[in-house]
């Protein structure tokens, strides 16, 4: 029998070339693309007469008769070349009718699917197309098909390839056709497979291109079609998703992504034979377009691929369908609010109501630029669902994707890395490529295969984004399962409850690492500033911003950025698992990390996180900072720094305390900047001569920006959450079964070490107070001749009497203190001199109306309490929170610096009693060491060249008694400031005395109006205290501030005289009992919290010393640089001149603005100023 397939008769091959002259008129005619162009009618007539004649149901018996009857003459074929038949060779290097009718067949289905999808939509629904295309079954027979021309098509290649290797007739033929690059034998049933299998994949790439367009048109307009509507729109989605979710769709999809990796990485099938996988495609593209990672973005991301470029021609793997499945199956319409709050939770795994108090995410650039969530209630239809492929196979799928798309990346950045160094002269660039982390730590592909490296790292992200959603939806149905078991009175399954809505995340956190290097080095060989992200900051497109503004240039790492900001974001994304309840004190730390929290801190989430907010908010003065519509603002910043305990208390114990400590000193320097920015945009709305800059700014920005940054400043945010968890474990510590554990840690060796050799009287501080001081201590004792455990100089093998996870944990607590109380408290300040400003242009007194429209306080409840508005109430609010987050944190430097100071007093003492000089020298250095710390935390507070508090407290005062702004004054705010100011004018009378009488403030008791007019004089000045007290007068009424009048009385008296009772500082030392009630930090009221937590803290440098970054600081007060990847790698260069290097800078630009503002004269006159 011959192998020619006795079908081909020539009736059939009339078919064939008739049925081929009618698909090629066909298609160009249903979608519009003849020339000259047919009318709408025409088309109309057409789908008509193919929907009536049943032309779709016809293509699909047809199709499936073809593949049937091809499929067996190519099992035919891969017999006989088993068999050594010399006819194989010639007949598989021609393709057969059969073949080629198939190929039309799909021409004709895509070109009915795509004019479904035009301009002429819905009059082609009304004559029934898409409901014609959808009964028809005729894309899913399309691509079941594909599956079995793939295998057979191996199958044959299997064979062809094993007689070419034994030299038979058969094998030899065949190898003599056409060979591609690097010798590959080109098999044309092979690759007529894959030309088709590229097919089907457009016309579903096509399917899910349409269905994001009609969420993103229903998204601009602010509205979702519903899943029941009968509108055409919802008509559309209900269509689309109908063909997106058959089975044989969804296994496409799945078998062409697995084949694609499978094609680059080498690795296994999940146990399906090679033949049975899909064949994976590989187009050939110019290779300067296929590497270039940044081009003009006028067209979609799938037409990257196709665009014109130039350079050697490379096969490489097809990208586009893969990143659309793997973004289909992640992202879908919103689901009703009604939907989500009947789940009880986002689709992102966090609960409903852990976030109440901020909601995320305001400003979040996913949420402008793509309003979608997960996929949870199927789509618009209910007819969508993800693979139903286990969660952890899926999981290993995604992270070989990610591995392939990230080796797939590295030649796009060596080129534009060429490319950078080239422009900046090679050596001199000071970037590398050992700079880059990506190149750095990917390994090419096992088999050489590779995708294009545009579009690498967006398909990259968003396979990282399924693999978790994937885990948080698994978690939430667990869940729904044991609440439905308990509502039914039966047993949970599992021993313990899921500890995080997110399920188990451990493997994800290396491949997210590695998307956010990868984001960053993108954008530094692509010069590309990621808090611009290419937007105008003038011009129409700048002040037309909305959510779908796109910027002139496609860059891989802008688009790419918005989906890494919500998986590194703790409220959209991966977080660290919390402690364990039993373990998530100071004094009940594990020695070990829990299981689920040394991953993400072993795999580098603390520096790739830091890396990030530093190449996001590199730039003052940006887009981002700006609050562009299209990028958001500092989103993830508030995400991670809004609270202590839930993420960094797990990091301060059991993370990397160099990385930690860098991040912290990044952190206060972003929040620095945010801050600023906030100052300038209430600057802006009391002054009339950038009142119309303020308007327009505030149009552009982004709704609930402005909110989401005031509400971090006022807290909660890190600084009050960390003085919180320190309170709550000072408080508990005194307890038995908290003590007893204490000891157990290794807390009973510091605890030792109380003042005078004594143990902690009853009812004193806590287990390890002091332990700082053990240093000093022993040295002394040493030079005695007495006996140490451990003299050595390093922090890192002194022991201290305090368990690891806790050494680290309290060092990185007074390093952060540091940071956020030196810049909060400027901008603190500045904050409260903006909204004087504006109370008083709201009260009337500006020229210009609209100004104080601007500013006054607004009549409806509601936007009273608008934060992103910027009235006086929200400016009030802001800046008083700001101000009493840092007076929380004074008492607490207070006693640390009181318990430096007793510790000098004692040393001296002791040296001027001991007989020996050898030893007496010693406990003098220790009180010089001592007295030097204390001057640091004294620095800290008084550093007047800053803002000293004392002038933080007098302009709060002052705030707190305009008329205008008392309305949002509260309580706790004139109670704060009080207790602020008590604990500096007891611990520094001199000062308070000196700085007070400087910083006068208008008194409350005196205003301008009919009462006083304008030529009684000029209002008289009071000190803060008098100030503070008619604000509690007016706050808290005449009884409970004649509760608190003998505070009054002991302030009055400190800034009169300008010293201090011993009486007093034993006020000081209880905690000014009369107001412990209200200024407690902690769940328990505790008058002792600060004086218990200042015991724990170690002094700056030696804080700076344990976590391996210098506490120094640039002495510049304005400088928010942030120059490279981290702060632990900034250097910082002394003064040279006369003041003994007391100051350093971070750059030239840096000493020369401090010189000028006033380091000239510290340095003395001679002194040499900058070059």
């Amino acid at each position: 029998m011959e192998l020619k397939d006795a079908d081909e008769t020539p009736s059939f091959r009339a078919f064939h070339c008739i049925f081929i002259a009618i698909s090629s008129g066909l298609g160009p005619l249903m979608t519009g693309q003849l020339v000259p162009p047919v009318a709408t009618a025409t088309r109309v007539k057409v789908a008509k007469m193919a929907v009536d004649t049943q032309l779709l149901p016809a293509l699909n018996r047809l199709v499936a008769a073809l593949v049937d009857s091809e499929a067996s003459g190519i099992k035919r074929l891969a017999a006989a070349a088993r068999v050594n038949d010399p006819a194989v060779g010639p007949l598989n290097q021609e393709q057969t009718p059969r073949a080629a009718t198939v190929e039309y067949c799909g021409v004709c289905i895509r070109a009915f699917i795509e004019a479904a999808m035009g301009p002429d939509a819905d009059r082609l629904r009304a004559v029934g197309l898409p409901e014609a295309v959808a009964s028809s079954g005729v894309l899913p027979r399309l691509a079941r098909c594909m599956m079995v021309v793939s295998s057979v098509a191996a199958e044959l290649d299997e064979a062809l390839t094993a007689a070419a290797a034994a030299g038979r007739p058969g094998g030899s033929r065949g190898a003599s056709g056409s060979r591609g690059n690097g010798g590959t034998v080109v098999r044309v049933h092979r690759e007529g497979a894959i030309k088709q299998i590229r097919r089907v994949a457009a016309i579903i790439l096509q399917l899910w291109d349409g269905h994001t367009a009609a969420i993103q048109e229903a998204a601009g307009r602010g509205s979702a079609p519903a899943a029941g509507g009968k509108g055409a729109e919802a008509a559309t989605l209900r269509w689309l998703e109908g063909l997106l979710s058959d089975p044989c769709v969804q296994h496409f999809m799945l078998q062409h992504v697995m084949a694609q990796v499978a094609a680059a990485d080498g690795g296994s099938c999940y146990g399906m034979p090679p033949r049975l996988v899909l064949l994976a495609p590989e187009p050939v593209l110019p290779e300067s377009d296929a590497m270039r990672l940044e081009i003009s973005n006028y067209d979609p991301f799938h037409s990257f691929m196709a665009a014109a470029g130039g350079g050697v021609d490379m096969p490489l793997l097809l990208l586009d369908l893969v990143y659309t499945v793997v973004a289909g199956w992640t992202v879908h319409g919103r689901p009703p609010a009604a939907a989500a709050a009947a789940r009880g939770g986002g689709a992102d795994g966090s609960s409903g109501s852990a976030h109440q108090s901020l909601q995320w995410p305001p400003g979040a650039p996913w949420q402008a630029r793509n309003v979608f969530a997960m996929v949870e209630n199927g789509g618009h239809s209910g007819l969508l669902r993800r693979p139903q492929v286990p969660v952890r196979g899926m999981q290993g799928l995604l992270r070989r994707l990610v591995n392939v798309c990230l080796a797939s990346l590295v030649p796009g950045i060596r080129r534009h890395l060429r490319e950078l160094q080239a422009v900046r002269g090679g050596a001199a660039s000071s970037v590398s490529l050992a700079s880059l982390y990506t190149p750095a730590h990917t390994e090419p592909t096992a088999t050489g295969k590779a995708f294009p490296a545009r579009g690498s790292l967006m398909c990259a992200t968003r396979a990282v984004l399924l693999a978790f959603s994937n885990r948080c939806l698994q978690a939430q149905e667990r869940q729904r399962q044991r609440q439905h078991l308990q509502q039914q009175g039966g047993v949970v399954p599992g021993s313990s409850p899921e500890p995080e809505p997110q399920g188990d995340i451990r493997a994800l956190w290396i491949p997210l690492v590695r998307i956010t290097h990868a984001c960053v080095d993108v954008a530094i060989v692509t010069r590309m500033d990621l808090g611009e992200c290419g937007f105008d900051k003038t011009g129409p497109a700048f002040g037309a911003a909305d959510a779908d503004t796109k910027p002139a240039m496609y860059n891989e790492a802008v688009d790419a950025l918005r989906f890494i900001e919500r998986l590194m974001s703790p409220c959209g994304g991966l977080r660290l698992p919390r402690l364990p309840p039993a373990h998530n004190g100071l004094f009940t730390l594990l020695p070990e990390a829990p299981n689920g929290i040394w991953e993400p801190l072993d795999f580098g989430y603390i520096p790739a996180l830091e890396r990030l907010l530093r190449a996001l908010h590199r730039t003052e003065g940006s887009n981002r900072e700006l609050g562009h519509r299209s990028l958001g603002g500092f989103g993830l910043f508030a995400s991670h720094f809004r609270s202590f305990e839930p993420t960094w208390a797990a990091a301060f114990a059991y993370g990397r305390p160099q990385e930690v400590a860098s991040l912290m000193a990044t952190s206060a320097t972003v929040m620095r900047l945010m801050m600023s920015y906030v100052v300038g945009v209430a600057d802006m709305t009391w002054d009339p001569e950038y009142t119309t800059g303020a308007v327009l700014a505030a149009r552009r920005r982004l709704p609930g920006e402005m909110a989401m940054r005031r509400r971090l400043i006022r807290g909660p945010n890190l600084l009050q959450g960390m003085l919180t968890w320190l309170a709550d474990s000072a408080a508990t510590a005194d307890s038995s079964p908290a003590a007893a554990a204490a000891a157990a840690a290794g807390w009973a060796a510091a605890a030792a070490e109380a003042p005078g050799g004594a143990p902690p009287a009853p009812g004193g501080l806590v287990p390890g107070e002091r332990w700082w001081q053990r240093r000093w201590r022993q040295a002394a004792a040493a030079a005695t001749g007495g006996a140490s455990s451990s003299t050595s100089s390093s922090s890192s093998a002194f022991d201290w009497g305090v368990p690891q996870p806790a050494l680290q944990a309290l060092a990185l607590c007074s390093f952060t203190l540091k940071r956020w109380v030196f810049w909060m408290a400027r901008s603190g300040r500045n904050l409260c001199v903006m909204a004087q400003k504006a109370a008083a242009t709201a009260s009337g007194s500006a020229v210009s109306q609209h100004t104080v429209a601007i500013c006054r306080l607004p009549d409806s409840p509601a936007a009273q309490a608008d934060d992103d508005l910027d009235h006086i109430g929200t400016q009030t609010r802001t800046a008083l929170g700001a101000a009493c987050c840092v007076f929380r944190a004074v008492p607490v430097i207070v006693h640390a610096h009181l318990q430096c100071k007793e510790f000098a007093a004692e040393a001296r003492q002791r040296a001027d009693s001991s007989g020996a000089e050898a030893a007496a020298a010693a406990w003098r250095a220790a009180a010089a060491a001592a007295e030097a710390e204390a001057e640091s935390w004294k620095h800290l507070l008084l550093d007047f060249s800053h803002a000293s508090c004392f002038e933080l407290v007098a302009e709060a005062a002052e705030l707190m008694c305009c008329p205008v702004a008392s309305r949002a004054v509260g309580g706790e705010h004139v109670r704060w400031a009080l207790y602020a100011l008590l604990h500096l004018a007891v611990a520094f009378p001199e000062e308070a005395a000196r700085e007070l009488k400087k910083h006068l403030v208008p008194s409350p008791f005196f205003s301008q109006g009919p009462s006083r007019p304008a030529a009684a004089g000029p209002v008289p000045r009071v000190t803060a205290d008098a100030a503070l007290q008619a604000a509690c007068i007016q706050v808290l009424g005449l009884q409970d501030t004649g509760a608190i009048a003998a505070e009054f009385f002991l302030l009055g008296r400190l800034i009169s005289n300008g010293r201090s009772e011993p009486a007093d500082v034993e006020s000081l030392k209880a905690g000014f009992p009369l107001l412990a009630p209200w200024c407690c930090v902690g769940k328990r009221p505790d008058a002792l919290w600060a004086r218990r937590v200042g015991a724990l803290l170690p002094p700056p440098a030696l804080a700076g010393e344990l976590v391996g970054v210098s506490a120094d600081m640039c002495a510049n007060r304005a400088c928010v640089r942030m120059v490279g990847d981290s702060a632990a790698a900034v250097t910082l260069s002394r003064c040279g001149g006369r003041c003994g290097g007391a100051v350093s800078y971070c750059c030239v630009e840096c000493q020369r603005t401090h010189w000028s503002a006033g380091h000239k004269e510290a340095c003395g006159k001679r002194a040499a100023a900058p070059k």
